[in-house]
């Protein structure tokens, strides 16, 4: 019998406890860049222009909303602040 792919990522996880903390860690930094990236374009904002009032550079800003990078909560605080905004994240 085949597998699903949920039944084989726990298999993963139960042999690799540290998988599920990279999973979670990867899933956060997805939620992040997504709401990210949302409240600038519903604040109808470039990324260069919210570089600028946020004082965090416009690769940083490129780099989050790309999931590339954990953004830290210092980053996160100036980008919402700038937009007048919030993000919610659940772990």
């Amino acid at each position: 019998m085949k597998k699903t792919y949920n039944e084989l990522l726990a298999d993963l996880h139960a042999k690799d406890p540290q998988l599920t903390d990279l999973t979670m860690v990867n899933r956060t930094r997805v939620e992040i860049a997504k709401q990210v990236y949302q409240l600038r374009i519903d604040k109808q904002l470039t990324q260069k222009e919210l570089a600028k009032i946020s004082g965090v550079s416009q690769a940083a800003i490129v780099h989050i909303e790309r999931a590339e990078v954990s953004a830290s909560f210092e980053t996160i605080g100036k980008l919402t602040r700038a937009m007048s905004g919030h993000i919610t994240v659940k772990i």
